[in-house]
């Protein structure tokens, strides 16, 4: 029988009925939510009629620092609900109200110094997801579902300090969260406690220390019946303007400031199918006022990853994920011939606009999961044709095709069980117009967790196909290159000591970057390891963990070795509130490096080295607090020359709404080897560098109260590269010194970004911001280590300023309609 056949059975068959005879845990804890007419006013105020009367749930228990110990603090927590909403009342008793802590801050701020309290529900009690809903002592709100961290949604709190300690109210309506059409719903519940100045976190139903699957022990929330699924559909519509100046460049590096202005309109809408599947959809979307992304200049021939800012690309994509093949930076990308508009423009012609990014159409999102727990989602977006616009000499204009329409699509299926076991089956693939190349690609895999959630075996597989369209007069697609890839991991994943194991086989043609994440090819890697942890109190330790692991990979042809290492980490939180960490590596053998050349079929014979670091962090709950790492490394066998990296961070907070955030990081590395050049004659060049890199970051944030912020965002990135030696990469992969080499390779590279970012959430999902946004950019082979006088020269370098308006305003079918019969 096939292979393939042997592994679709086991995935299809065999695996769901090893999953499904995995047990539950009883819950002991339970608690009866109380039907009322008429809600509550949401102020924190617990005087209202529809909590008296009331028996509250109680008897925390902590869970840090000392596992079940009684609570310094006694916690109660009311519960009703109507046909609209949950609604849940808080009283967090303080013997000392004044010595709550409650710093400001923006909303989804899980670092405030602040008390908060968390409602968490599993509203399909299947131990697979959970809402859950968080309020700070401050009143700013924290919301997210465990299986998406992005989940925002629109609900209502309130919290007020008293002589007693202080208290919160929440509204939670049934349009934000989805759950079973059933008659009577039992949902799984944890409610938590966080005692900020004590480090103490309390839990109303205690999860015992180092156990995976924790929702087994959740509790119960009954007695909600006879509710029905709200229509779930919200329109976001936004207007946006903005006006930037730029530079534009000739082809021979001269420049003029170009001012353009833009207005644009579009929307989000949200609608739910039904009470388990939502659409997701944005027309004509406005990114221009995401964070800057932390720009580096990259040396090496893996790709650099940068953050999703984009908020439809960051909230609902948790089914998408699957097999990490999407990459949502890879929809409205840098156009891939964006770079080659300035090398190949003609004598007296000036690029008067060359798009940096591909303009999103629109794009949606369809998901959701079955009540037996199969999940089902569906994402496409959309991207227009973007075109360079060149003046000619005769000022004549002519337009240059960078990156054509494209059409990306999704469609993935999993199937969830208990104990965090699951297999899914996912598809992306990439269409492009014109001449340009098409892809796609398969994946599936799986997480089998024994019933006592201690162990887990873990698989995945993916098949790649690009495909490159000939001009024969009959527009046909010619497959161009398959590849593929696949892992096996098997784990300890709870208690005090873990253990695990891994597999990964990447084929030379594998290749998923046209919708996912880069992945060097042609790789065989193994990595092991062993973990200790520490969760209750000992000696000087509040808690700790240590890592011991090791790492090596080969070449997927030859079989010669590739990277390998063997490190050590180490992390404890002290009584005191302060923290230390330290750790060390070593490559023990020299290894084979098949893509440092640069070109296929030539081999870097690389060099052993190690590594070794030290640092502390200071309590977080002080109005200053302070990180500090050292880092030094060096080689083995040649080139033997000390380097090191120092970075501190310093916290500020000289007021509960004031935040000051600083970095300071300097590396140097005195000789950095890699890839430097390849001469006319065919020959790659090794060079031998020197590098400095400075990082400067400030973040500071005041928040007027829980829904006004202003914040301002600032970064430096300096590295420069003096050469030193260069030599020539010989056939076997060992270095030659070459002393005719005479090009200059050095580089200075600077980049420099500031966000001032105005918030403004004047009502429930509807938010007023007004941004600017300034960006120096500048490279040259011309070195000065000298800091301030580098930083003079570049705030005089050519820079893109944009100041930006934008207006959201949140529309909610079941307030619209509220509103509306009110008014009948």
């Amino acid at each position: 029988m096939n292979i393939v056949v042997k592994i679709l059975i086991f995935i299809i068959f065999i695996l769901p009925k090893l999953c499904s005879g995995i047990s539950d845990k009883d819950s002991v804890r339970s608690y009866i939510a109380s039907r009322v007419v008429n809600a509550p006013k949401i102020d924190g105020d617990l005087s209202d009629q529809e909590w008296s009367n009331l028996i509250p749930t109680s008897n925390f228990k902590q869970n840090r620092p000392i596992e079940g110990a009684e609570p310094t603090f006694k916690t109660e927590v009311k519960i009703v609900y109507t046909d609209y909403a949950v609604y849940v009342a808080a009283m967090m008793f303080d013997e000392a109200p004044d010595s709550i802590l409650k710093q400001l801050g923006k909303r989804d701020d899980e670092g405030l110094n602040s008390d908060y309290f968390y409602f968490k529900i599993d509203t399909y009690n299947n131990h697979q997801d959970a809402y859950q809903f968080g309020v700070n002592a401050s009143g700013v709100q924290v919301d997210s579902r465990f299986s998406d961290y992005t989940y925002n949604a629109v609900w209502k709190s309130a919290v007020k300090i008293n002589t007693q300690g202080w208290t919160v109210e929440m509204e939670i309506p049934y349009s934000a969260i989805r759950f079973p059409n059933q008659t009577n719903q039992k949902w799984g519940m944890q409610l938590v406690r966080s005692i900020r100045r004590n480090r103490e976190f309390n839990q109303w139903a205690l999860i015992p220390s180092g156990v995976v699957s924790f929702q087994q022990y959740w509790g119960h929330l009954d007695g909600i019946s006879n509710i029905k699924t709200p229509v779930r559909l919200s329109l976001t519509p936004y207007l946006a303007s903005s006006i930037e100046q730029s530079p534009e460049y000739n082809n021979e590096g001269g420049y003029v400031y170009a001012t353009t202005k833009s207005y644009s309109l579009g929307a989000d809408l949200k609608y739910g199918i039904d009470d388990r599947f939502t659409l997701d959809m944005t027309l004509f979307p406005d990114f221009g006022q995401v964070q800057s992304d932390k720009k580096i200049k990259n040396l090496g021939y893996e790709e650099v990853v940068y953050d999703e800012n984009r908020p439809f690309f960051q909230e609902g994509i948790d089914l998408f994920n699957k097999g990490e093949l999407f990459y949502s930076r890879r929809i409205g990308r840098v156009p891939q011939l964006y770079n080659s508009i300035y090398s190949n423009l003609q004598d007296g012609e000036t690029v008067i606009e060359n798009p940096d990014k591909a303009k999103l159409l629109n794009a949606t999102k369809i998901s959701g999961r079955t009540d037996n727990g199969i999940g089902l989602g569906f994402f496409n977006a959309i991207t227009d044709n973007m075109y360079a616009k060149i003046r000619n000499a005769d000022g004549t204009t002519r337009r240059v095709l960078t990156e054509p329409l494209t059409n990306y699509n999704i469609l993935v299926i999993d199937k969830q069980f208990k104990n965090n076991s699951n297999i899914y089956l996912i598809n992306t693939s990439t269409i492009r117009t014109k001449e340009f190349e098409d892809a796609d690609v398969t994946g599936a895999g799986f997480t089998l967790s024994n019933t006592k959630s201690t162990y887990s075996i873990i698989g995945n597989g993916v098949m790649t196909e690009s495909f490159t369209k000939v001009s024969n007069g009959e527009g046909s697609k010619i497959k161009n290159l398959s590849g593929y890839k696949y892992d096996l991991a098997v784990d300890e994943i709870a208690g005090k000591v873990k253990f695990g194991a891994s597999r990964k086989v990447v084929n030379p043609s594998y290749d998923a970057t046209d919708l996912g994440y880069f992945e060097v090819p042609g790789i065989v890697s193994y990595r092991a390891h062993v973990d200790q942890y520490l969760y209750q109190p000992w000696k000087i330790f509040r808690d700790a963990s240590n890592y011991l692991g090791a790492y090596v990979n080969h070449d997927y042809k030859t079989g010669k070795m590739g990277e390998n290492q063997i490190y050590m980490d180490l992390f404890a939180n002290l009584l005191s509130y302060n923290a230390i960490f330290g750790g060390y590596g070593v490559k023990p053998f020299r290894d084979y490096d098949f893509y440092e050349a640069r070109e296929p079929g030539r081999v870097f014979h690389g060099l052993r080295y190690y590594y070794t670091y030290i640092g502390f962090s200071t309590d977080y709950r002080k109005k200053l607090a302070v990180d500090y790492n050292f880092n030094m490394s060096n080689f083995l066998d040649r080139f033997i020359t000390e380097g090191y990296n120092n970075s501190i961070t310093i916290r500020v907070r000289p007021l509960d709404k004031l935040f000051i955030r600083t970095v300071f990081q300097y590396n140097f590395d005195p000789f950095n080897v890699g890839y430097a050049n390849t001469a006319d004659n065919g020959d790659i060049l090794i060079g031998g560098r020197r590098l400095d890199t400075y990082i400067t970051e400030m973040k500071a944030t005041y928040a007027f109260n829980e829904n006004m912020n202003i914040t301002l965002n600032g970064r430096h990135y300096w590295i420069s590269g003096k050469y030193k030696r260069f030599f020539t990469l010989l056939d076997d992969g060992e270095l030659e010194d070459n002393y005719t080499y005479t090009e200059n390779n050095d580089f200075s590279y600077n980049i420099f970004n500031i966000d001032l970012v105005y918030e403004w959430r004047f009502a429930p999902g509807s938010v007023l911001n007004i941004i600017y946004k300034n960006e120096i950019q500048d490279e040259t082979q011309v070195i000065n280590r000298n800091f301030s006088k580098n930083f003079s020269t570049l705030i005089n370098a050519p820079q893109t300023n944009l100041v930006s308006i934008k207006l959201l305003y949140y529309l909610d079918y079941q307030k619209v309609i509220s509103r509306f019969n009110k008014n009948v």
